[in-house]
């Protein structure tokens, strides 16, 4: 004997109650939808609304790179990014969050980077080297056209150093005349003055780090001055008092 499926037999009655239950379910499922989206647009404007006045009250208050640094992180992907935390690991193993023991770290860390090591360079044999190399050409004079290939060569719309000063407004004679100047100057001397050794540090997690409070698990990227222009006058001055 074979299995059937039982068949329901539904009345004339039922079958429009069934109807006008669904009628009703999708009616309030209607009217809440449009309360939500209705709701969602109104807060939406509202936070649109907010960053917009959040941007304009920044670019009053702040320079043109940090500006630029709140322009990129606006938006929702930026969230998910994963961002240098407020914290460190001191010598004994606890974790620190106070802002003065969480900067000199990383002082700390990325200066012991740049330590000239005396033991290493005493280990150095003199026959490693090629000294028959002839350098006379890198201790030439610096001409015009070195600067001026120089500027001409930089990308546009990159991001600024420290200076703020982008590559377009190197691009001019009135620039570039400067900057030969300066450079040029410099050369001779044989020393720069202590603002060009500036910069801006943008950390960088390494792939495959375990621990993103250890400063050391990250390369340090940095953004220099793209040019010396924003102490133009002072190099000047120092090139002439050195000089005589």
């Amino acid at each position: 004997m074979e299995n059937k499926l039982p068949v329901l037999n539904f009345t004339n009655g039922s079958q429009k109650r069934s109807k006008t239950i669904k009628r009703k379910l999708k009616e309030e499922f209607c009217n809440v939808r449009k309360q939500f989206d209705r709701l969602n647009q109104k807060y939406k404007r509202k936070y649109v609304y907010q960053e917009q006045q959040k941007l304009e009250d920044q670019l009053n208050a702040c320079s043109q790179s940090e500006f630029c640094i709140l322009i990129g992180k606006t938006g929702i992907a930026n969230e998910r990014k994963p961002r240098v935390p407020w914290a460190i690991i001191d010598d004994t193993g606890n974790v620190k969050t106070d802002k003065n023991s969480v900067l000199n770290k990383w002082k700390d860390e990325f200066q012991a980077l740049f330590t000239n090591n005396s033991e290493n360079n005493n280990n150095l044999n003199e026959t490693d080297f090629d000294s028959n190399i002839n350098v006379d050409s890198l201790n030439g004079v610096i001409t015009r056209d070195e600067i001026l290939l120089a500027v001409t060569q930089a990308k546009n719309r990159k991001a600024a150093g420290i200076d703020d000063i982008p590559a377009e407004v190197l691009k001019n004679e009135v620039a570039i005349e400067l900057l030969y100047q300066i450079i040029s100057g410099c050369f001779e001397l044989g020393r720069v003055p202590s603002q060009w050794t500036s910069g801006v540090i943008n950390p960088i997690l390494k792939q495959g780090s375990s621990d993103n409070r250890c400063p050391l698990n990250y390369r340090g990227g940095s953004l220099t001055k793209e040019a010396p222009l924003e102490s133009a006058y002072f190099t000047l001055e120092f090139i002439e008092i050195t000089m005589y």
